[in-house]
């Protein structure tokens, strides 16, 4: 049996310098690393010095500003710096089962708890001094856990030898205090040699061996716990000055202040220091051998860190989604912040490389200088030692003068340049001080939003609406991991289901008058629909509602859409594929109009201001049931239509007998009663042209009352894209196609939902997934109702339907299809005409038989729902085991999608197997699969949704979590595709493997026997014979000819299995044709 290590992801704001925080996240990832824990390290800079560093000790570190993580989910996340933990959770949604906080400093701004620290496991102080801090800062006293800087394990090994005498100091310090620096050569001149480690010193890594070459050491901060557990003296002291010499009377003080040298108020003079040094150093050796053994017990990182690993088991996982929407409101300041500190770091690296520059050439300038002073040296001895050779000696003193000045000159332009790189180097540091400004600034504003918050965090009413969060959470993590509703089904009882929010309609009449809906269809207009929409917005007739239908639309039409949203009087709605003319648009309106009447207009068009309350007003004094009337055409140009820019047009009163003959009222200024337009059906999606005039016809073939205003209501531009000169020069077609269509009522198609438990990669899913898809291309409604957050599906190529949340769900579904034994449970609370439910397995096997899940999955099946099945077996299951009639709707394969493709590696003559399924659901049976090819003479490719290879599995390659468009890939890489499943529905991999030119080896599970032969297109092994497997596997291996002829086979059966026609049992079943002819009423 495998052990999976656990995963523990350490963060920190910046792996650069030898210093304190950096060196507290190597200790800690060496010693998980101890304890057999999977150990990777998140930071936003990874440099130079301590890189190589890292580096030598092979730890999996990421710049998280241009690297992904290694997982999405963690056992433990331990984060420093508030930062960090804003970037892993919001940023890019990491999750974990726990998570701490470690705060190494009480004034520090990078410190600071984030605004959801009460919502993890701990919150980490390395002192009591930054545990009060905490506090004041409103994190809750009982989170606080003291992790105190500690001592790894080499050091608590070693041990100091006494001295009598003090002969050798080390100074380790990131910011060395002046006076220290002082003390350093006053000691110096007492024959005390002093090394300072550090920022601009020596730069190593403090180690046992390196603090045991000094008598004492001087030092701050995490050092002190070093010298302690060795028994070696330290002389407390640094930048915030500090006790001296530790001793039992200012021990504890020191510790309380985390050894710092805060707390003491004591700064002293080089002199002073040198002399307590020197005169207290035989008592510190004994103070030091004395508190040796319990440092020891105090600051050994092994013992706290179990301590504390221990604690943290104990606790209960914490709610990342609970994090994270607490904390959307804070993702673009800690954007800011982080962009703000990147900027920073390239000044500050800019100023150091302009720094090393300007030395360069200080350098260069200086030894030019010393080599002309060393030549008229030279020139001088010359004319001394030999007057005689003068002439010759004056030639070549030119010649040296002139080299002289030449090297001069150059040197002038090289301080010129030196000049021109220094006035850079101080713009570049005022820049670099307005930044940090900036940086100061925005972390002291996050800081005072933290408290806000947290303090609102701590009302009453707020931890009330905690717990009612928390508990739908809860409920909705149980629908996706059924180990969860087993542990609360032993508490809380049996109820599976998730609760719904039913959505209301967005418009309600509180007015006598009646209420006018107005739809705009849309596709990609711009500055002409902003004139259009706010033609209507700004009618006259104020109680309205504006139904703005994009099909399709580029991004800047739906960003003008979107635009209007916060206007009450508009309802916006999104198709996100195109349907290639206005009917769909117009029939989504006839669906959701909440409005006594319905008003067309076109998103290029305008309307007069009072065209909504002139209509109105002749539809009551003529009791009409259809108004139109006259209209302006605005012309650019570009299309003859016989009529001048600005002419008014106006349209008789027309009847049954005269709309045979002709379409008399223009569609924009169109209004008519929603209940007329429901009774015939709306548009009909067949009329790719003239549908308004077979509407028109179809109406008053049905005895509806038409009545012309004789007053211009719109302004009609007319131009070349206009949709309908599309299909003009068919128009005999389309008009025998309206005479022949308007007595037939098709209604409208309805409004379909499929109900999911979650939007995860499963091929159940992408068969609910191409359901979807092929109405939606058939112009029905579509949507994904599911019950987590997921708000897209990446993995399913072309997916086109939009997804809502359970809590949105709207009040006028016509159908909602469950999918999952727990949605059977919450389509119960879902309003719908008709009730459906999609059975794509016997789910109760999923479970241990007559456990709560597998008695409440079989009990759904006994539900007064409709049937769907997508195999025969289970139809014939449901009908023999519960009375259940169904619909039987076949799988298929898009081959768009699925189809043969170059290999990702070339196949080079050895037989290539595909092991496919989640490792992690044991009905699945891999592990089995594994077995049957181990000895075999192929090669091993492996997917997997859930879980990995055991490292002990032979495994060539290996993919996870692949997108569906991609599998084409993989399978037209492979040559077999080898199934051990015990419980399948149908196994599509099977069907998508032989689409793609692949053979298959299948354990004889049900399903397989619709569309697998054995010995035709794949060999069937009996359940669970793995010996079996392995003899139909060498077959393969062996008998190249019988691969291949059974891979044509297979190809062939393929074919056959398209999805149009389960689409066409779909539309069937859910739009079952409706005939309906009247006499003509004239």
């Amino acid at each position: 049996m495998s052990i999976i290590k656990k995963r523990v992801l350490l963060s920190v704001q910046a792996l650069v310098d030898i210093a304190g925080s950096e060196l507290n996240v190597l200790s800690i990832a060496k010693e998980f690393t101890k304890m057999g824990y999977e150990v990777e390290i998140a930071t936003f800079r990874y440099e130079d010095p301590i890189k190589s560093i890292i580096y030598k000790h092979n730890f999996n570190v990421k710049n998280i500003s241009v690297e992904k993580l290694d997982h999405s989910e963690y056992d433990l996340i331990w984060a420093h710096h508030f930062p960090t933990i804003y970037n892993i959770l919001i940023e890019k949604n990491i999750r974990a089962n726990k998570i701490i906080f470690s705060s190494l400093s009480p004034f520090e701004p990078l410190e600071v708890p984030p605004l959801f620290v009460n919502d993890l496991n701990l919150c980490l102080a390395n002192s009591y001094e930054t545990k009060d801090q905490l506090i004041r800062e409103n994190v809750e006293s009982d989170l606080i856990y003291v992790f105190p800087n500690y001592a790894p394990s080499e050091f608590l090994e070693q041990s100091y030898k006494q001295r009598e005498n003090l002969k050798k100091i080390c100074i380790i310090s990131n910011h060395v205090a002046d006076e220290l620096l002082a003390a350093k050569q006053l000691l110096n001149s007492n024959s005390i040699e002093v090394d300072i480690f550090g920022l601009n010193h020596i730069q190593e890594v403090v180690t046992p061996s390196l603090l045991l070459n000094y008598d004492a050491v001087i030092s701050i901060g995490k050092t002190i716990q070093f010298a302690l557990v060795m028994g070696m003296p330290v002389y407390c002291y640094d930048i915030h000055g500090g006790p001296g010499w530790l001793n039992d009377e200012n021990y504890s003080t020191a510790k309380f202040f985390n050894f710092s040298g805060r707390g003491f108020n004591r700064h002293l003079s080089p002199n002073d220091i040198v002399q307590e040094l020197m005169e207290g150093f035989g008592s510190a050796v004994e103070f030091f051998s004395k508190i040796k053994e319990s440092a020891k017990d105090e600051f050994d990182l092994t013992k706290n860190l179990q301590d504390l690993i221990t604690k943290i088991d104990s606790m209960d996982s914490i709610s990342c989604d609970d994090i994270y929407r607490k904390s959307k409101l804070n993702k673009r300041a800690n954007k800011a912040f982080i962009r703000e500190y990147e900027y920073k770091n390239y000044y500050r690296q800019r100023t150091l490389e302009i720094e090393v520059d300007n030395k360069k050439l200080e350098e260069v300038n200086e030894t030019l200088n010393t080599e002309i002073v060393k030549l008229l040296g030279q020139i001088d001895e010359v004319k001394k030692r030999n007057e005689f050779d003068l002439e010759f000696i004056n030639e070549s003193l030119n010649k040296s003068i002139q080299e002289g000045i030449k090297t001069k000159n150059e040197n002038l332009l090289l301080k010129l340049e030196l000049d021109k790189l220094k006035e850079e180097n101080d713009k570049l540091h005022s820049e670099i001080l307005q930044k940090e400004k900036n940086c100061i600034y925005l972390s002291e504003l996050t800081e005072e939003k933290n408290k806000l918050l947290l303090n609102m965090q701590n009302t009453k009413l707020w931890r009330i609406g905690e717990l009612l969060r928390k508990n739908k959470n809860r409920l909705k993590k149980g629908l996706k991991d059924p180990k969860i509703i087993v542990r609360k089904l032993r508490r809380k009882g049996d109820d599976f289901s998730t609760k719904v929010k039913v959505l209301l309609p967005e418009t309600r009449n509180d007015s006598d008058l009646p209420l006018v809906s107005v739809v705009i269809p849309i596709y990609d207009r711009t500055d002409v629909l902003k004139q259009s929409i706010n033609s209507i917005l700004n009618q006259t007739y104020q109680n309205i509602e504006i139904l703005l239908v994009c099909d399709g639309s580029p991004q800047n039409t739906v960003d003008i859409v979107k635009s209007y949203e916060s206007n009450p009087k508009v309802r916006t709605f999104f198709f996100l594929n195109n349907s290639g003319n206005a009917v769909r648009g117009r029939n989504k309106a006839i669906k959701e109009a909440n409005g006594e009447y319905l008003a067309f207009q076109d998103s290029d068009d305008v309307a007069e201001s009072d065209r909504i309350q002139v209509s109105l007003d002749y539809a009551k004094k003529y009791e009409a049931d259809v108004i139109y009337g006259g209209w302006r055409a605005l012309l650019d140009g570009s299309r003859d239509v016989g009529l001048d820019n600005q002419q008014e047009v106006f349209s008789p009163d027309c009847d049954y007998k005269m709309l045979k003959e002709i379409c008399v009222p223009c569609q924009s200024t169109v209004m008519v009663k929603i209940s007329a337009l429901r009774f015939v059906g709306g548009l009909k999606p067949i009329m790719r042209y003239r549908e308004d005039h077979e509407l028109w016809l179809r109406l008053a073939y049905h005895g509806y009352k038409f009545k012309s205003v004789p007053k211009v209501l719109t302004n009609l531009r007319l131009h070349a894209n206009n949709l309908e000169l599309s299909f003009k020069d068919d128009d005999n077609h389309w008009r025998d196609l309206t005479l022949e269509e308007h007595t037939i009522i098709r209604p409208l198609k309805p409004k379909i939902a499929y109900l999911v438990a979650g939007c995860g990669i499963s091929g159940g899913l992408a068969v609910i997934l191409n359901h979807l898809n092929g109405l939606l291309n058939r112009g029905f409604d579509v949507m994904i109702i599911t019950e987590d957050k997921c708000e897209s599906i990446e993995w399913f190529p072309n997916q086109k339907v939009p997804i809502i949340q359970i809590d949105k769900v709207p009040d006028n579904l016509d159908v909602v299809v469950a999918t999952y034994w727990t949605t059977a449970y919450t389509l119960e609370n879902i309003p719908a005409v008709q009730k459906y439910y999609f059975v794509q397995s016997d789910e109760s096997k999923f479970f241990e038989s007559n456990s709560k899940e597998s008695i409440a999955a079989r009990e759904t099946y006994l539900k007064d729902y409709k049937f769907i099945t997508m195999a025969k077996w289970l139809k014939e299951w449901l009908k023999l085991e519960y009375g259940k009639e169904s619909v039987y709707i076949p799988n298929g394969v898009d081959f768009s999608i699925m189809n043969s493709v170059v290999p990702l590696v070339e196949k080079k003559g050895r037989l290539r197997v595909l092991l496919e399924g989640p490792i992690d659901a044991p009905f699945k049976c891999m592990k089995e699969a594994f077995e049957v090819v181990k000895d075999l003479d192929c090669e091993v490719w492996c997917i997997s949704t859930a879980g990995k290879p055991d490292p002990s599995w032979r495994c060539d390659r290996f993919f996870d979590s692949v997108p569906m468009d991609k599998m084409k890939h993989i399978y037209s890489s492979c040559d077999v595709l080898l199934k051990m499943s015990s419980v399948e529905s149908f196994c599509l991999p099977a069907l998508e493997m032989m689409a793609c030119g692949g053979t298959v080896v299948l354990n004889r599970f049900k399903g397989l026997e619709e569309f697998v032969v054995d010995g035709h297109n794949g060999l069937v092994v009996d359940l669970g014979d793995i010996e079996g497997a392995k003899r139909a596997m060498n077959m393969l291996i062996e008998n190249p000819e019988l691969r291949e002829e059974l891979s044509a086979n297979a190809r062939e059966t393929a074919e056959q299995w398209g999805w149009e026609r389960s689409f066409d049992l779909l539309e069937e079943m859910y739009y079952p044709s409706l005939f309906e002819k009247k006499e003509p009423v004239i």
